[in-house]
């Protein structure tokens, strides 16, 4: 009995640490999230700059989408779509108006929504203690459908 909790034993002993590395490569292979080792590699950088340089992908993803608004504004210049365009009519359709927002990437610094990717550029790298990307769906249920581009959070180190 006792020779085999001392087995036991050893054999979590090996395997426990090796599980805290996985979690720590888990948690470095991230690719919603930029931690605060990456930010330190990039000193003297903006915000903007640096998820530019670490996750370029998570700017292209708010590019390539197709809105209603979009759709509707080429029906409007289309000789066979009947006249102007639903947005130069005065539609207030909803749907059209979160589909307008849904072009736009949103950043939100420490909880509080502060307006486009530009927001990015104020903030330097310094200062951030983590960057988190929310893609379109995880965006949508916490903040709500006009932010169906996605979100990027930002976590300041505290003072």
């Amino acid at each position: 009995m006792i020779t085999r909790l001392l087995t036991l034993a050893l054999a979590a002993s090996c395997i426990l640490p090796g599980s805290g590395e996985a979690q720590q490569k888990k948690t470095r292979q991230d690719r919603n999230l930029i931690t605060l080792e990456e930010l330190a590699a990039l000193r003297g950088h903006n915000g903007y700059e640096v998820v530019e340089k670490l996750r370029p992908d998570w700017l292209r993803r708010s590019e390539r989408r197709v809105t209603l608004n979009t759709r509707r504004a080429d029906r409007g210049s289309d000789p066979r779509g009947g006249g102007q365009g639903a947005a130069e009519e005065g539609n207030t359709d909803p749907a059209a108006d979160v589909t307008a927002q849904s072009l736009k990437l949103i950043v939100f610094v420490d909880e509080t929504e502060m307006g486009g990717v530009e927001e990015l550029l104020r903030l330097r790298n310094d200062d951030i203690q983590e960057i988190r990307f929310l893609n379109s769906s995880d965006a949508q249920q916490r903040y709500g459908p006009r932010f169906a581009a996605g979100v990027i959070r930002v976590k300041l180190k505290s003072s």
